[in-house]
Formats: C-alpha cells, structure tokens, sequence
C-alpha cells in the first residue's frame, strides 16, 4: 500500500539523494480511504509502522490478468505508430 511505497521512496532518497525528499498530497481521491493513506504516507516518511492496515483485495493473479490486458491493448493501439510492438 501507500506505507509502502514511501517506505521505498525514503530508501532510495537516502541512498541517492542524501534523504532529501518532496512529497504532495494532491486532491481527486476517495474521501474515505484518502485519510488513511495520507497518514500511512507520513507514518513511512517518519520511519514508524503504517496505523491502518491496508488490505488488498486482489489476489495476485488478478493482478497479473489485468497487467497482461492493459499490455495488449497498449500494443494494439500502438503498433500503428511502433510497428516492433505487432
């Protein structure tokens, strides 16, 4: 989840780029979850276990089904224009 995510963006930031980091919170989202991810986002930034539990509810096949459907649609479109992608 969201924890992380940042979790591994504050790895590489320290390993990069002496720990300096930039995040935002941008707007759009699910009121409900939006809380909770933001705090599981700060919770990882200030090196503490994430409060809320982020559950998945996809397996990871689901996951690797909708990957493998989004790509072959992307090759359909865009083999017109890249050819190598047919």
């Amino acid at each position: 989840g969201y924890h992380r995510v940042a979790s591994l963006v504050v790895d590489l930031a320290s390993r990069l780029c002496g720990g300096r980091l930039v995040c935002v919170l941008e707007g759009g989202y699910s009121v409900k979850h939006s809380p909770r991810c933001a705090v599981n986002t700060i919770a990882a930034l200030a090196g503490q276990p994430p409060p809320f539990k982020e559950a998945s509810t996809r397996t990871a096949s689901m996951v690797a089904g909708y990957v493998e459907r989004l790509l072959n649609r992307l090759r359909r479109v865009l083999s017109p224009y890249w050819p190598s992608l047919a």
